[in-house]
């Protein structure tokens, strides 16, 4: 008598292989979604304190007469369908567009809030802003929160 599997034994065999298979490289999309929109909400959060320390210590360009504000002006589409922020300090003289910094988000993930922009004011005077401002960002299945206080506190939603 000759041992060894029959051919239906294999194809089971396969079969769980292949389903086992399938639920691992969803979960791994999934978790690589999921790190991809929140290192993007962590690298704002990043970027908007150090915009607020340089706002709080009063860092300008020799070409800026006074400091009113740094602006950050969150858009949802900026080229290419990649949304973008962009850190512009503004003058007494007016913007300073010529020392403004853009930064892209991933291609993968969106600013799902509605476009806007917030003022960040010197001598820690915190925001243009009356009430909390949330900016949300999103990839399919994920999203991550920012929120940003009238005092300029900067921390998840």
């Amino acid at each position: 008598m000759k041992k060894g599997f029959t051919f239906i034994e294999l194809i089971i065999v396969i079969a769980i292989i292949l389903v086992l298979s399938v639920a691992i490289i969803v979960n791994y999309n999934s978790y690589t979604e999921r790190e991809r929109v929140r290192q993007s909400g962590l690298t704002i959060k990043s970027d908007l304190r150090l915009v607020a320390s340089k706002v709080n210590a009063g860092v300008k360009s020799a070409a800026c007469v006074t400091l009113i504000s740094y602006d950050v002006r969150f858009t949802a589409a900026c080229s290419q369908g990649r949304s973008c922020y962009t850190i512009t300090p503004r003058c007494s003289n007016g913007l300073l567009t010529d020392e403004q910094r853009t930064i892209y988000i991933p291609k993968e993930v969106q600013i799902q809030s509605a476009d806007r922009t917030i003022g960040f004011l010197p001598l820690s005077a915190g925001t243009d802003l009356t009430t909390d401002a949330v900016i949300t960002i999103g990839g399919l299945s994920t999203v991550y929160h920012v929120k940003i206080s009238p005092s300029g506190t900067i921390s998840d939603y």
